[in-house]
């Protein structure tokens, strides 16, 4: 017997799309809170991601000069 219903469901895939900049910045806004509230492993994870962030931006800068 064939369904009734109109309009299938269109998958999980199809209903969950985000717009990638506005996730990333809502990541890192929830991950900066939680460092400000001085979560030791947030903090940790937040100095090392900026120490990372140096080091590969002084890599990028030197290797195009």
């Amino acid at each position: 017997m064939k369904g009734s219903d109109a309009n299938p469901h269109p998958g999980p895939w199809r209903v969950m799309q985000v717009d990638p900049g506005f996730a990333g910045i809502t990541v890192s806004v929830g991950l900066l809170v939680m460092g400000l509230v001085s979560m030791p492993i947030v903090t940790w994870f937040l100095m090392g991601a900026l120490l990372l962030g140096i080091l590969v931006a002084h890599l990028l800068r030197h290797r195009t000069e």
